[in-house]
């Protein structure tokens, strides 16, 4: 969640990512200026040069751009004046050009979000994506621009030249000194983020960028800023700058919350703080604990939302289970959710986004503990949510400003005016495929045709549009002020990455349905497109999981065991994906089969099905359960166990397992009258043939399942007919 550590309205809104090296002061290089047309130096920032030498220079926008190749289009005002101009000070006219070419930079940002694969052909049937242009403007649709990342840089690199020129000067005043060092630091956090996003991406793929000697720009920041005694590492120049906003002194440096006329700020540095400690979930529980205190003593509501979502995100990435039901409690109690409904009014930007998240979050959770039918009322309330915002027009406002919500904090006493807060949320398009994807994840229907399975309709209705550049869709959006080149960059993977999700979940479908030619071509695709945007390290376990599955389900045992194993490799040791891996593994090997009779098999099956039963998590509750049956010789307790893991089965929607189930009691505990009997076989069978058998001829569906309950089923009919003694 990225924010506005300034609360101004610029913000550097990817500086949160940067750690900045220790403050210290240094004689910047001199160079001399530009004559006729010759180029000015590729590095990001220039070296100073004499306060005459500045007014001997006539500033014009005729400047070559910073990089010879690519040309950079600059897109800033023409100015005639020269810097001796009477009545038109050098340092107003050099921040005024240098401003122009940051604000110039985000018309570009658009072009560079969107991929040069997504097709924008006009069509009859759909409306294109709308160009973003100036307010005023002609709109026109979307066109791709393949220098779209150069020219934003570009502009960035020539708005940082012109904030370099005015702070060597020594004709700025101290309030416009600080102004220039804010802007430039600004501008060098979102040129420093680009190239770091740039850098991360494949190389086909990486847009080329003008050269940036990055050392030089990182010394011209400290430089602007200042020299400071803060320290080196972010987390402590934050908290510091924390311990400024304070009117308390805390000798040990930890975190304090003080009173400060300025709080919008300080809510800043301190969700600032909570980015920086991410992957230390335990200090930022803590302070997001103690932002959450501080917000609730000032009565700022969104604030405390905030706060609330963001320790949610924290609890569920870092698999802390059993802190999420409280947590979810307290942000229901923030966004005003009770008894499963919330007043939400349809314009109200955050109110939306905030809900929105919490429906979801919480039907991550619902699904995992089993509560379908708490799930399936959810999903309902969460598209009538969206639908009524995008109804009342909320999405335009909110696609227009790239996600980004201007939350207004009055002062409780009333004798401040109020301050604003920039807070970076889901943008639409992303808010609209997450909201299909946590259906299909938290609802994995696999029963039904194809164009009636609720998988499958999801992930078609993901993929269906993923490549063009349709209005309202996956690729519409535009950037607010304060992001940069590096948002369109992280926000472009992060699509790819729900796209790559998207395609795993509908390759699971097919694979449970058979669906075997299309599971091949399938697969081809999600490895291009994984390789494509270096998703591999992200995803592979996930995939070769999948992939084993459904060497598993054609019997080909080998196979699958070679890609169970690689999953195993490829994951830390006692998570639940390991789990389910071990199972799959002893399952393939045949291990499953007579485990009673073998003490050490037997002691592998019991600790697998404790393990599986101790979870939280529904599926592994009822696998658990299952196991245990395989191993227990008592009749009546291993019933009971089979009971309850048909009763998770049924209560959460999880008819895979529920077959399973099925196919267990009829091999082991086949009792009741004959129609009972008959009852149960003829249930699986047709569980089985739901699974895609009925777009197929032979009407079978998942093969292994269908010929179980088919040969039980005839060896039944056979035995009533006196067939078989």
């Amino acid at each position: 969640m990225s924010t506005d550590p300034l609360a101004r309205e610029d913000p550097p809104a990817a500086a949160t990512a940067t750690p900045i090296a220790t403050f210290r002061k240094r004689s910047p290089d001199h160079l001399d200026p530009p004559i006729g047309n010759e180029k000015l130096p590729a590095a990001a920032s220039i070296g100073s040069t004499s306060a005459s030498e500045h007014k001997r220079r006539r500033l014009s926008v005729d400047t070559p751009p910073l990089s010879a190749s690519p040309p950079v289009s600059v897109g800033v005002p023409r100015s005639t004046h020269s810097a001796s101009t009477p009545g038109i000070p050098l340092g107003p006219l050099l921040f005024h050009q240098a401003v122009s070419a940051h604000r110039a930079s985000r018309a570009h940002l658009q072009q560079t979000f969107i991929p040069s694969s997504v097709r924008c052909e006009r069509h009859a049937s759909y409306p294109l994506i709308t160009l973003a242009t100036g307010k005023g403007a002609t709109p026109k649709p979307f066109e791709h621009d393949h220098g779209a990342a150069s020219r934003a840089l570009g502009l960035l690199l020539l708005s940082l030249h012109l904030l370099r020129i005015g702070l060597d000067s020594k004709e700025l005043s101290y309030a416009e000194r600080v102004a220039f060092a804010l802007e430039f630091a600004t501008v060098g956090f979102k040129v420093l983020n680009t190239l770091r996003e740039a850098k991360a991406m494949p190389l086909a793929k990486a847009p080329e960028l003008p050269p940036v000697d990055v050392t030089r720009l990182v010394a011209d920041m400290q430089d602007a800023i200042g020299s400071s005694k803060m320290g080196n590492l972010a987390k402590r120049m934050v908290r510091h700058a924390l311990k400024d906003t304070s009117r308390q002194v805390d000798p040990q440096d930890h975190l304090l919350i003080g009173s400060s006329d300025d709080h919008a700020h300080r809510y800043a540095l301190i969700l600032l703080l909570v980015e920086l400690l991410l992957e230390e979930p335990v200090d930022a529980l803590v302070v997001l604990s103690e932002l959450i205190a501080e917000a609730s003593a000032r009565g700022h509501r969104q604030v405390i939302q905030v706060a609330c979502l963001a320790r949610l995100r924290i609890l569920f990435s870092h698999r802390r289970w059993d802190a999420i039901p409280a947590a979810l409690e307290e942000l229901a109690a923030a966004v005003g959710w009770v008894d499963d409904h919330a007043v939400v009014l349809s314009r109200d930007v955050w109110g939306v986004s905030c809900t929105a998240h919490y429906i979801l979050l919480r039907c991550l959770w619902e699904a995992r503990i089993g509560r379908d039918a708490v799930v399936k009322s959810l999903l309902k309330t969460a598209y009538d949510i969206l639908d009524r915002a995008a109804e009342a027009g909320t999405f335009e406002r909110f696609r227009a400003d790239g996600g980004v919500v201007t939350m207004s904090l009055q002062d409780p006493a009333g004798r401040a005016a109020p301050l604003s807060l920039l807070v970076q949320s889901t943008p639409p398009n992303v808010l609209y495929i997450l909201t299909f994807l946590v259906t299909v994840i938290c609802r994995r229907d696999y029963m039904g045709p194809n164009r009636s399975c609720k998988n499958l309709a999801h992930s078609r209705a993901v993929r269906e549009w993923a490549d063009i550049a349709r209005k309202d869709d996956m690729w519409d959006v535009t950037f607010h002020p304060a992001h940069s080149a590096a948002e369109a960059l992280v926000w472009q993977r992060q699509v790819q990455r729900l796209r790559a999700d998207a395609m795993l979940e509908e390759m699971t479908a097919r694979i449970y349905r058979c669906e075997v030619d299309l599971v091949d071509e399938l697969f081809v695709e999600i490895v291009r497109h994984m390789r494509e945007n270096r998703l591999v390290p992200d995803l592979a376990p996930h995939l070769c999981l999948l992939y084993g599955h459904y060497a598993h389900i054609l019997g080909y045992d080998a196979a699958a065991s070679r890609y169970y194993l690689a999953c195993k490799a490829l994951i830390l040791p006692g998570s639940e994906l390991g789990l389910v891996t071990s199972v799959s593994l002893l399952a393939v090997m045949g291990q499953l089969v007579g485990a009673s009779d073998d003490h050490e098999r037997q002691a592998v099956v019991n600790d697998l099905a404790t393990k599986c039963a101790a979870s939280s998590s529904a599926a592994l509750n009822a696998v658990g359960q299952l196991l245990a049956c395989l191993t227990d010789g008592h009749l009546m307790t291993s019933k009971k166990k089979l009971s309850a893991a048909y009763d998770i089965c049924h209560r959460s929607g999880n008819n895979i397992l529920r077959a399973l189930v099925f196919a267990f009691t009829t091999s082991t505990h086949l009792t009741g009258s004959e129609d009972r009997i008959l009852k149960q076989l003829e249930t699986g069978r047709e569980i089985a043939a739901q699974m895609g058998g009925k777009d197929r001829e032979d009407g079978v569906g998942l093969v292994a399942l269908g010929l179980w309950f088919g040969v039980k089923l005839k060896r039944e009919w056979r035995q009533r007919l006196g067939l078989i003694v």
